[in-house]
């Protein structure tokens, strides 16, 4: 296995049969609500999925078993953000994990920014450079896929107010960079190739349509 690392991101890769890394496929599990069943022998457990008819779907227990309870529903919300960290391979070092959360999204929203002031000094410079263009609008992209991901399984994990105003904000400042992309360019935004363009790229915001 080999490790990348990017930022405070650790991506491990294994090699596939073609001997070329790629990131290990996830097998389709599906968590259960695990609770000891009231009336029955001990270690008959409920088979409903974890977090069935509450907020937190995925995690914890359901709802016939405390899952709406304030404490279950920390101790929930808990383990969707250690289970987050460990997608994205973030090191906790004795932090709350949903601190680290927030701490990536800083991260990512900083790289952004510093993409952002990069592409803008490519854009004034008097012959434009489209493929250092490109290149940094490829990365910017991919930070903004990253911090709508994060910020996704931060909102599932209970970070909700900081983790909203984020996703807000950086939606009006994709809409402006990418405005700003097409006229360095020379293409007219109203143009439906470009709509479409634009579009797409606005996906990867979450809850993007």
């Amino acid at each position: 296995m080999r490790v990348i690392v990017h930022g405070h991101a650790r991506l491990r890769l294994v090699a596939n049969t073609h001997g070329r890394l790629e990131v290990p496929a996830a097998g389709p599990t599906k968590k259960l609500c695990g609770a000891q069943r009231m009336g029955q022998p001990k270690g008959v457990t409920c088979k409903r999925v974890a977090g069935a008819g509450t907020d937190h779907l995925g995690t914890g227990t359901c709802s016939r078993h405390l899952g709406n309870t304030a404490n279950h529903r920390t101790a929930a919300e808990n383990e969707a953000a250690r289970q987050a960290c460990a997608l994205f391979g973030l090191e906790m070092q004795d932090r709350p994990p949903a601190q680290v959360l927030i701490d990536e999204i800083t991260r990512t929203r900083r790289s952004i920014a510093w993409h952002e002031t990069e592409i803008a000094v490519v854009m004034r410079e008097g012959e434009l450079d489209a493929g250092k263009l490109e290149r940094l609008m490829t990365r910017w992209m991919g930070e903004r896929k990253h911090l709508a991901d994060v910020t996704a399984k931060a909102l599932h994990a209970g970070v909700e107010r900081r983790a909203v105003e984020l996703m807000e904000d950086e939606a009006r400042r994709a809409v402006a960079m990418l405005e700003a992309y097409t006229a360095a360019l020379g293409l007219d935004r109203r143009d439906p190739r470009v709509l479409e363009a634009g579009r797409v790229a606005l996906q990867v915001l979450p809850g993007g349509s």
